[in-house]
């Protein structure tokens, strides 16, 4: 790679060619809906009508790009700003707050307009115009998932534009940036990517997709404004780099998925797909002409970006040729057939992969692992026994979400509650054990006065932060370890999860993050915000076990079936026992409940009594120290008088 100077890019789009391409961009959303409009109309939606579809996408379209102005205007102080030289108060400065105000007016016209696409949304996911809505509009919005997706979004937007009016720091600037980038997913996960054989994995691509486009985009418009900085093209080439690789292959898996087989050319919602992966393609070849380059302006990318916006809007308004392929009922809730009963022998066979977690599993690796050899490398010692717990609990992560076991835990309780104890209770053990929050403190390095931010400035900002804090509280993470069990198995919150894939992901992830965070008080290598005693730490874990073995006697005995009427709509003919398969999804409950928290107190004592062995050798040490001091002052008081004795001895032979 070489650095030659050259004349730099212009560094702004004008603002006309912008609105410009706004317009262009809305207008072929009303085209794209036209077009369908001509269309043979799906089964129960023979009412649907032209102004409800593209005021539905239009709004859509423009609520998306207010939340990406949004997030490039806090990304540009959350990835730019430079660690001043005296952070006595560590607040912004004026331009950097600046920023951070125009974020959150961006925030609520995103809020406006999301709330203005709720109505349409729920219009057009049932088939009528917009007016049968406004005639009952709690019915139909409380009825359509799409709808109430609109409606998150909205509330998001709106905690957004309300925290940016208190968010005087570079950290709350970051954790509101992480916000716009979360709250662009609801509306997404609940579009065609959920519906038909495929759907699973189409809604991790999305996903995927919607988090790296957003980081993508918004970085380069954001990277705009220091062209000229090394430091900042360094961090845009990296950022912009990952999130493209990963926008690319997500869009390409989307893309199979929506067109069910057929060739992009065949319809209209082909072309239109095609059309705006190859302006991503376009976006593409630039980032990787400005490898070459030292320093760059953004040209024509966030004119191209909003075309790629446009693009995806206009499949919004239109019908993918997946929705014309029939379904089974699995395939309508799991996005697969799970085939015949479940072979112990064969469970840890390839199966249906679980996308999303199996990426983050295999970025946790490679991420730890670097870290790893970064700190080998520069000489300093970690214990390669850390790495090795890592590595295994992210490999049992791996090998349960791509085997037979993850597709079979959507289709039987008893092993949906064996992934669940793996994720709640074991992989958490082996990753507190491997202190990864301390490894990246030693690997990473911290900012200078004058420099950027780095992740390891984030990471010790925010285990200080007031609210981080009060949800790592003892108390508060004890009673959502234990009372997740009970509000989510005993209410219709496991029937409900359990119909859409991506709140079947959300409560996956709610394990695996409250077991950490349970375990990362008791046993944990990294020191917790709200670190406690060791005696204090037993109490802890003594107190949960009770609760555990109360909630797997309370799956035994119950008479009711949990998720029952979501277990018979699979309609799987060799799964008609579905009391038997939860009184062993209740055994399971309690073998693997219990034995990983007597091990947790086998190692807890073990780390007291190091701990009180390390204190020991410590005293011990002050105490020689101490003696040293005190033999040096007695010989010092002992020179003294030796040297009076010599002056005294002096003068007398003198007299």
């Amino acid at each position: 790679m070489t650095n030659a100077p050259h004349r730099a890019e212009r560094a702004r789009v004008p603002a006309a060619v912008l609105i410009a391409v706004t317009v262009a961009a809305a207008v072929g959303v009303v085209l794209a809906a036209g077009w369908q409009a001509q269309q043979t109309t799906l089964p129960g939606r023979v009412e649907a009508d032209l102004f409800t579809i593209a005021a539905g996408a239009l709004f859509g379209f423009v609520a998306t790009l207010f939340a990406l102005v949004s997030l490039a205007k806090l990304i540009r102080v959350a990835a730019f700003a430079r660690r001043p030289a005296r952070e006595a108060a560590n607040l912004l400065a004026d331009r950097q707050q600046d920023l951070v105000a125009a974020g959150g007016g961006w925030a609520a016209g995103w809020c406006v307009t999301a709330l203005a696409a709720a109505p349409f949304s729920a219009a057009t996911s049932t088939g009528v115009p917009i007016g049968y809505v406004l005639y009952a509009p709690a019915d139909f919005l409380s009825s359509s998932q799409s709808a109430q997706a609109w409606l998150v979004t909205a509330a998001i937007a709106f905690v957004v534009a309300l925290a940016t009016r208190f968010a005087h720091t570079w950290r709350s600037a970051v954790a509101v940036a992480g916000l716009v980038a979360v709250g662009g997913l609801p509306p997404v996960l609940t579009a065609q990517v959920s519906v038909g054989a495929g759907h699973d994995l189409a809604t991790d691509a999305a996903t995927i997709l919607t988090l790296a486009c957003s980081v993508w985009f918004a970085i380069t418009w954001a990277a705009g404004a220091a062209w000229q900085d090394p430091a900042a093209v360094a961090r845009y080439r990296l950022v912009a780099g990952v999130a493209l690789g990963l926008s690319l292959a997500a869009r390409i898996g989307i893309g199979a998925f929506e067109l069910a087989g057929e060739t992009p050319w065949e319809s209209g919602y082909g072309l239109v797909a095609a059309g705006g992966f190859g302006v991503m393609i376009i976006l593409a070849v630039l980032w990787l002409v400005r490898l070459r380059r030292s320093s760059f302006g953004p040209g024509w990318d966030p004119a191209l970006m909003i075309l790629v916006l446009g693009a995806q809007s206009a499949l919004t308004a239109m019908v993918p040729p997946r929705y014309w392929w029939p379904q089974t009922a699995q395939e309508n809730y799991l996005g697969f057939n799970v085939g015949g009963a479940p072979q112990v022998a064969e469970l840890l066979l390839p199966g249906r992969p679980n996308l999303l977690i199996a990426c983050l599993a295999m970025a946790a690796i490679a991420l730890y692992l670097w870290g790893f050899l970064r700190l080998r490398r520069r000489g300093d010692h970690w214990p390669v026994y850390r790495a090795v717990l890592w590595t295994l609990a992210w490999l049992i992560v791996l090998v349960v979400t791509t085997s037979r076991v993850w597709m079979y835990s959507s289709a039987m309780f008893s092993w949906h509650m064996a992934v669940h104890m793996t994720f709640n209770m074991l992989v958490p053990v082996l990753v507190v054990l491997s202190g990864p929050i301390t490894l990246l403190q030693r690997a990473g390095r911290v900012s200078r006065p004058g420099e950027e931010y780095r992740v390891r400035d984030a990471v010790n900002s925010f285990l200080q932060w007031g609210p981080v804090r009060v949800l790592t509280h003892p108390l508060l993470v004890w009673v959502i370890f234990i009372g997740s069990f009970y509000a989510l198995y005993f209410s219709g919150l496991f029937e409900s999860a359990m119909k859409y894939h991506w709140a079947h992901q959300l409560m996956t992830l709610h394990f695996l993050i409250t077991g950490c965070l349970f375990y990362g008080l008791a046993v944990g290598v990294d020191t917790p915000p709200r670190p406690i005693p060791h005696v204090a730490k037993l109490g802890f874990v003594f107190a949960a076990m009770p609760f555990h073995a109360f909630f797997a006697v309370a799956v035994l005995s119950g008479n009711s079936i949990i998720g029952e009427n979501y277990y018979k709509s699979l309609d799987l003919a060799w799964h008609n026992d579905l009391f038997g398969d939860q009184q062993i999804g209740g055994q399971i409950a309690w073998a693997t409940g219990e034995l990983p928290l007597l091990i947790i107190i086998v190692a807890l004592v073990g780390q007291w009594f190091r701990s009180d062995q390390r204190e020991a050798r410590r005293r011990d040490r002050a105490v020689r120290a101490g003696d040293d001091e005190l033999d040096a002052y007695n010989a010092m008081l002992a020179e003294l008088s030796r040297r009076e004795t010599d002056r005294e001895a002096v003068h007398d032979d003198r007299s």
